[in-house]
């Protein structure tokens, strides 16, 4: 039986600091290396933002419009995975 793989990013809210604005990093679970940092958007919900993030990170290692599902809160951010 084969085990089959399920893509998922975590992200997480930062403050703003004095050089950089509030901002929501994005990062592959199983790849750490694949990240993606998004600015904070005030037109999106907290919900959007994060997802805009995920989808920015995922755009990185897969290709296609991707359905993504909210699995998990985790601190400041989200657990987004990839439907099947």
């Amino acid at each position: 039986m084969s085990t089959r793989y399920t893509p998922a990013v975590r992200t997480e809210f930062q403050c703003a600091t004095k050089t950089r604005p509030h901002r929501v990093v994005a990062v592959n679970v199983s790849n750490r290396k694949t990240r993606a940092t998004e600015a904070w958007d005030n037109g999106f919900s907290i919900l959007e933002n994060h997802e805009f993030a995920a989808r920015a990170c995922l755009a990185k290692s897969l290709d296609g419009p991707l359905e993504l599902l909210v699995t998990g809160r985790d601190g400041g951010g989200y657990i987004f995975t990839v439907l099947p």
